[in-house]
């Protein structure tokens, strides 16, 4: 199963992420992963692409 995207506004993106099975934060170079709830991820890009 692969990642889809659910909702996207400007740099937010909101993800459901079968492998994302945590809760927590995790700083990346071009972005940052918000975990509040398990499978469910909001990447804030760093940049605009």
């Amino acid at each position: 199963m692969t990642k889809t995207r659910l909702a996207a506004a400007g740099r937010l993106t909101l993800w459901f992420e079968p492998r994302d099975a945590w809760i927590g934060v995790y700083i990346g170079p071009d972005a940052i992963y918000v975990c509040p709830v398990p499978l469910i991820a909001i990447r804030w890009a760093r940049r605009p692409r």
